[in-house]
């Protein structure tokens, strides 16, 4: 048919309809104080998904960008732990989206065990656990519930910094000591963290930081002990720098402590808690002088004979000090009205009666002479180079008392009551004479070392 023609060919675009998905991942984490946002994401036809939420805490909100997007927002106030909530979305086409979204708080780290070498025989060492002295620690573990930050002894955030541990000691179990940020307050002892080492087991677990503690000495002094981990000075997450270890398991940047208690000296005479021998107190010394412990130097002093009434008691004792290449017996020098008379102690160190007995609990002060009769150094002429750290040793009926320096101090003879000083804990105070002042004969000053006990260990 010639009056026939093709109809003309429409086409026509047609976009089909989609109800809303969710394409974002259904579980993000949030650091604990920090602010942070999380982008939520659907598809659908209209793409421009509305989208809302329900059963979020306080603390997190949600905006609606008007493109299918939405901006989940945390102000850093919620508390740490795992909620759950539930987006929906919507374009007019059914069914409505949902998604089942799981938010966590994360806390700062935390520290889940504590163990050490050798192991008290049950994988940890417990809050209040009561150790035995036999048992000798000498390295304490600590395990962290996640990866920790490290980046090498020297950085003060690092886990393997010895400074962000303070072992200490309590001869009573009321510690004085609050916190690492607030350093050690006596008459808490503080032992020695020398280094640490971490493993994260290579990203995964577990996360141990090694402390090999008291220089390697075994750790039996009797006496109540506490381990801060810190987090207000402070170790801090792998991940975010930013935030401290959570110590106290609820608040970042807060330590972590654990009390534990050595118990049953090794002696019955020492170990830093087998006993604890009379002491005069220091109104009883008042008017007293520091003895005088050097003769003239450079010059002849001649002694008069010893009287019997003076003799001095000789003991087992030894005083060590091998930096110094001191090696004396200990004698017991007898206090009466006019103090004490060290005029003949020559080659021995005395032990000045009216302080502790040297091993007990309490201030044990020993005593020798800086210059001799003949005018040339004395046992105690280079006590005065002794520094913090540095020890001393007292050996003992088959045993070594280890003493660790801790003071170096000049005092005034008439100082009696600065160097005998009441100690709960057992120190270990040596004195003699310094600065001779050539124009009136006398030494001027009172060189004082004090130390503290850190272990014993047999003789080999």
């Amino acid at each position: 048919n010639t009056n026939y023609s093709a109809a003309p060919q429409v086409q026509e675009d047609v976009n089909a309809t989609e109800s809303p998905v969710f394409t974002s991942v259904d579980n993000t984490s949030f650091d604990f104080g920090f602010s942070d946002t999380f982008l939520v994401m659907t598809t659908g036809n209209p793409s421009s998904v509305a989208i809302t939420m329900s059963g979020e805490p306080a603390g997190v909100t949600l905006i609606d960008n008007g493109n299918g997007t939405a901006a989940l927002n945390y102000d850093g106030t919620t508390s740490p732990g795992v909620y759950t909530i539930t987006f929906f979305g919507a374009n007019g086409v059914l069914p409505n989206g949902t998604q089942t979204f799981t938010l966590t708080i994360r806390n700062g780290p935390a520290v889940s065990t504590v163990n050490s070498l050798p192991d008290t025989g049950n994988g940890s060492v417990s809050e209040n656990e009561n150790i035995s002295t036999t048992l000798g620690i000498t390295q304490i573990m600590v395990e962290f519930d996640r990866d920790v930050y490290d980046a090498g002894a020297s950085d003060p955030d690092s886990v393997t910094n010895p400074a962000n541990y303070l072992l200490v000691r309590s001869a009573t179990g009321t510690f004085s000591t609050a916190s690492c940020s607030g350093g050690l307050v006596a008459p808490d002892v503080q032992i020695s963290v020398d280094s640490v080492t971490y493993d994260n087991g290579g990203g995964s677990g577990p996360f141990v930081a090694t402390l090999n503690v008291n220089s390697g000495l075994p750790l039996n002094i009797a006496g109540f002990y506490r381990l801060f981990v810190c987090g207000t000075t402070s170790i801090v997450d792998a991940g975010n720098p930013l935030l401290a270890l959570a110590g106290n398991g609820v608040t970042p940047g807060t330590d972590f402590t654990r009390n534990f208690r050595i118990a049953a000296p090794i002696t019955g005479g020492g170990g830093g808690g087998g006993g604890s021998s009379s002491t005069t107190t220091t109104t009883a010394l008042t008017g007293l002088l520091i003895p005088v412990t050097g003769f003239a130097p450079s010059q002849m002093t001649e002694l008069p004979a010893q009287p019997i009434e003076k003799e001095y008691a000789k003991s087992e004792l030894t005083l060590k000090i091998p930096s110094l290449g001191v090696n004396l017996p200990i004698v017991g020098v007898k206090l009466d009205e006019n103090g004490w008379d060290v005029t003949w102690l020559g080659n021995n160190a005395g032990y000045l009666e009216g302080s502790a007995y040297p091993t007990w609990n309490g201030n044990s002060i020993l005593t020798s002479h800086v210059t001799d009769p003949n005018g040339k150094p004395g046992p105690f002429a280079y006590v005065n180079e002794l520094r913090d750290g540095d020890k001393v040793y007292i050996h003992n009926d088959g045993f070594i008392y280890v003493y660790e320096v801790r003071e170096s101090s000049l005092i005034s003879p008439r100082s009696i009551k600065t160097l005998f000083k009441s100690e709960e804990d057992a120190w270990l105070t040596l004195v003699t004479c310094e600065n001779f002042n050539e124009k009136t004969n006398t030494f001027t000053h009172r060189r004082v070392i004090r130390a503290v006990l850190i272990s014993v260990i047999p003789e080999k």
